[in-house]
């Protein structure tokens, strides 16, 4: 029958231990014996230990980064960190049967300042000759001393180019269905690391136009995709036109030799024709026959503007800026309303959702056109995609509504204030 000794503690003591006293060593059994430590147990080292023997492993010593030269020590692995120079491991002398040593490039740059490693007197691979030199980046390596003949061999050697934390950046990172996301909302650089390749689906929205009269128009929007390997790629985004008579244009957004462009600015009395962009700026609506004309739009990045109206009972419209998914409306003329912007593109609702941004899933909408009459006509409504609303009359009341920030919307018309065109945005996105 099997017996079961239950105790707290095992300790030597005053020469005379409960299982066996040797020179203050504790022996637990015999030789030929089988110590079973029970499933579920655990045994917890305060102290140190020593025969247990060391199977393909070493301790990695990640208090000491090390630099320039040094020598191995059996059983320790290193990081090491070559960006300011080169570097010499050396690997220990007279090592004996079963030393291992490990190292791993620390910054990923053995490609620019390479990694020696030392033989010491010892074959490497059985090779007496010159020392070897490991020269790609992220390089791991094990050696392990076999015998005089063989010397150290190297049993695991990993050339992976790619740091495992990197990540390309720039702009605001999120990640969604699969999916990361850089937006960018000013211009920045996208950096992708060494050794990484993406498929980069982009999206580039121009800036909108600046309200006068007329509404501003969006922005032009565009997308596209490449293969990108790595490196810097510089990313631009527009800034938004000013308010003005007439509205000044936006500035374009850029990616990878991809531009779109900014909006066309509103007509006014000052130059009644709005101005072509993106999306056309809605024209000037003034007293007969002065009215102007939209703006017209870039193909495939967005609409035209609508024209302006008036009437010879002192009633004014202008015409509503155009937007991606639409050309903005002409001015209604005597007793009407200015035209509304033209709405933008809500296609892209998952990236706006994802990263926050646009105007209820929609991008590049044309501002609303002002409207003027002594019964206080209406604004033109600003079109889905951050257009700014037209104002209504000619006191502070009738201000142009806002446009909605970095969505390329058009700024809205007025004949008091109107408003600037909002700013552009690019977003990137690839596979994770």
């Amino acid at each position: 029958m099997a017996s079961i000794i239950k105790v707290d503690t095992i300790q030597d003591q005053d020469g005379n231990n409960i299982i066996n006293e040797n020179a203050n060593t504790v022996t637990i059994g015999a030789s030929g014996d089988t110590i079973t430590i029970p499933s579920g147990a655990s045994i917890v080292n305060n102290g140190t230990q020593t025969g247990f023997g060391r199977t393909g492993t070493v301790d990695w010593q990640t208090g000491s980064i090390k630099t320039g030269t040094f020598t191995a020590v059996n059983g320790e692995g290193y990081f090491i960190n070559t960006t300011g120079g080169v570097a010499t491991m050396t690997l220990p002398a007279t090592p004996s049967a079963g030393d291992i040593v490990s190292c791993k490039d620390y910054a990923y740059t053995f490609g620019t300042n390479s990694l020696t490693v030392g033989r010491n007197g010892s074959p490497i691979g059985g090779d007496t000759g010159q020392d070897p030199t490991f020269t790609t980046n992220g390089t791991a390596l094990t050696l392990i001393y076999v015998d005089a003949t063989r010397g150290w061999l190297v049993i695991n050697e990993s050339t992976n180019t790619t740091e495992a934390q990197s990540i390309p950046t720039g702009g605001t990172t999120v990640e969604s269905g699969g999916y990361r996301y850089h937006t960018f909302t000013s211009s920045s650089d996208f950096i992708i690391p060494t050794g990484q390749t993406h498929t980069v689906e982009y999206l580039i929205i121009a800036a909108g136009g600046g309200g006068a009269t007329g509404g501003g128009g969006a922005g032009g929007m565009q997308n596209s995709s490449a293969s990108l390997g790595a490196g810097t790629y510089a990313v631009v985004v527009g800034g938004g036109g000013a308010a003005g008579s007439p509205g000044s244009d936006g500035g374009g957004s850029t990616f990878n030799l991809v531009t779109s462009t900014g909006g066309g600015g509103g007509g006014s009395g000052a130059a009644t024709t709005g101005r072509n962009g993106g999306s056309g700026g809605g024209g000037h609506g003034g007293w007969s026959p002065n009215s102007g004309t939209g703006g017209s739009g870039t193909p495939g990045q967005g609409n035209a503007g609508g024209d302006g109206n008036s009437s010879p009972g002192g009633y004014a419209t202008g015409g509503g800026g155009g937007g991606k998914g639409g050309a903005g409306s002409n001015g209604t003329g005597s007793g009407g309303d200015g035209g509304a912007g033209g709405a933008g593109d809500n296609s892209f609702s998952a990236w706006a959702t994802a990263t926050s941004t646009g105007d209820s899933g929609y991008y590049a909408g044309g501002g609303g056109g002002g409207g003027y009459s002594p019964t206080s006509n209406g604004g033109g409504a600003g079109g889905a995609g951050g257009g700014g609303d037209g104002g209504g009359d000619n006191t502070p009341s009738g201000d142009a509504g806002a446009t909605v920030a970095n969505t390329g919307g058009g700024g809205g018309g007025s004949y008091a204030t109107s408003s600037n065109g909002a700013d552009g945005i690019v977003i990137l996105r690839y596979t994770i």
